[in-house]
């Protein structure tokens, strides 16, 4: 007949399973288990988590099997600790425990009488490992360890197969860094030049509500990212996570798209006339436009390190979705021009061959930019 499971005074009758606290022989302290009794003979196991209370990794782990088992289709014992270094868990302490500052790894068996890592280690073998036959002490994360790019394959690999996932690999690292880093220099040159223009202007150079469309238009077609091409130059060898250079990036690009931005504005206002609070309404409806082209016709030029402007060797569908969203940019004020809300107007022939001109600016501005970016921090993605 099969035995109620205890441990240092809590139970799991047989076919149940019990979750609470044991205590640290004569301290104050408890660590949480999970026991598992389960509903026919067999053998135990003991699984521990968070001997290192920041590798949170294998705590989430430990506590999530503690949840799903079901005691009715286990044969045997299972006592889950989850974690066993409480402290360093919730201080956000690497590799010791906070009272001692000793390595839980390195002291087992322990003391009855020691410190209070040398407590937990004692309980640990005495009171559950002694109970089990085998004994699983998950690891890994920790907070003081960095993560190692890896491949895993399951199976035996050919190297090409190998290779093929790495480059697989650097692409989609690659466009994760095109997506970030077009995304983050065209909303921080948005809000630059929206703050610019609030010091000059007597109306709003956007409404929120064609704020939202023009975001959902570029959002539309930075879809085709992931299924971007990526330079063969930026394959060779493998890259580091650096926030420093998406930092660095968005400031210069979004600082030389707000450029463009205010020549826009001083168009808009003296050549176009655009210069009151009846003629908002064109302001609005002209920067729209500008700011959507301009920001989708630099993708071809912001998506590569190389020199000019970038079509062919761009994947088909970032083509196709650029395309599509260039046709709504340009449709969307004139089928939207009729509902108030939206505050758009149609614009006159001579406002495209303004864009145009300022389409042109902008990419001989952002090539010069790339360049000397380049050659000062010899990056660019």
């Amino acid at each position: 007949m099969k035995n109620i499971l205890e441990i240092n005074g809590l139970k799991a009758e047989v076919a149940t399973k019990v979750q609470g606290f044991i205590n640290i022989l004569d301290t104050d302290r408890k660590i949480p288990v999970t026991l598992i009794n389960g509903a026919k003979e067999g053998k135990s196991l003991l699984i521990t988590a968070g001997v290192h209370g920041g590798e949170y990794p294998c705590i989430k782990a430990a506590i999530e099997i503690a949840k799903e088992i079901n005691p009715a289709d286990v044969c045997g014992n299972i006592i889950i600790v989850h974690p066993v270094n409480v402290e360093a868990f919730f201080k956000r302490t690497p590799a010791v425990v906070p009272e001692d500052n000793k390595n839980l790894n390195s002291i087992f068996p322990g003391k009855k009488d020691g410190t209070i890592a040398e407590k937990i280690a004692y309980i640990i073998v005495n009171e559950m490992q002694s109970k089990a036959d085998f004994h699983l002490d998950i690891h890994g994360g920790d907070l003081n360890e960095a993560l190692t790019p890896h491949l895993y394959y399951a199976g035996k690999a050919e190297l090409k197969i190998i290779y093929n996932g790495v480059i697989e690999g650097r692409k989609v690292y690659g466009n994760i860094i095109k997506y970030m880093k077009m995304a983050l220099s065209a909303d921080f040159g948005d809000v630059f030049s929206i703050m610019i223009a609030s010091i000059f202007l007597p109306f709003l150079p956007l409404l929120p509500i064609q704020m939202l469309i023009q975001d959902f238009i570029y959002d539309f077609s930075q879809i085709g990212i992931p299924y971007d091409n990526v330079d063969n130059e930026f394959l060779i060898n493998p890259k580091k996570w650096d926030t420093k250079g998406i930092s660095r990036f968005m400031k210069i690009m979004g600082i030389t798209s707000s450029l463009i931005d205010v020549l826009s504005f001083i168009i808009f206002w003296y050549l176009l006339g655009y210069n009151n609070v009846s003629k908002q309404a064109y302001f609005q409806t002209a920067w729209f436009v500008t700011c959507l082209v301009s920001e989708l016709m630099i993708i071809y030029n912001v998506r590569t390190s190389k020199k000019g402007i970038h079509f062919l060797d761009a994947s088909p569908i970032l083509n196709n979705l650029t395309t599509l969203s260039l046709v709504l940019t340009i449709l969307s004020p004139i089928i939207l021009c009729n509902i108030k809300s939206f505050n758009f107007r149609i614009l006159p022939p001579i406002f495209y061959l303004y864009l145009l001109l300022l389409v042109i600016v902008y990419f001989i501005i952002v090539s010069i930019i790339k360049r000397i970016y380049i050659k000062k921090y010899n990056e660019w993605l």
